[in-house]
């Protein structure tokens, strides 16, 4: 099972003014829950704002993650059930029945790739669910 530690929050440039570790971001799996948070504060420019929340980061955050940890991707070449994979990805990820259906097509293979958080996340869920999926890093992490 995946480690369900929370993930140190990763220091940012204020999105106002600029200045050098004002924004914090973070994503973890607690619980068998995606939760996400974002907190600016800048000594700077003043600006202050807390945000949290579950499921799917907000994009903006979600990038800001894959810069810092790279993007990450779950494959699953063995496969025990096409329908709990089906199951488990369409009710974590909101999918509709057309873009869960769609996954039928790419098994076996790389069904999901997003942050490092997610791919926990979702690989956590899937290896309940009976599976053996496996966690790749597909992109590094950008080098500031």
């Amino acid at each position: 099972m995946i480690d369900d530690k929370n993930q140190l929050p990763e220091l940012e440039a204020c999105p106002r003014c600029g200045v050098s570790n004002a924004l914090r971001v973070g994503q973890s799996n607690q619980n068998g829950k995606l939760r996400w948070h974002e907190v600016i504060n800048c000594s700077s420019c003043g600006l202050h704002s807390e945000a949290d929340g579950v499921g799917l980061a907000p994009s903006e955050i979600r990038n800001l993650l894959i810069k810092m940890h790279g993007l990450w991707a779950i494959r699953i070449d063995d496969i025990k059930s096409t329908a709990n994979i089906i199951k488990v990805l369409r009710n974590s990820l909101s999918l509709d029945m057309k873009d869960a259906a769609s996954l039928i097509k790419i098994l076996p293979g790389s069904v999901y790739s997003g942050t490092k958080a997610e791919a926990e996340w979702l690989a956590d869920l899937l290896i309940k669910a009976g599976e053996v999926p496996t966690l790749e890093q597909i992109s590094d992490a950008a080098i500031a």
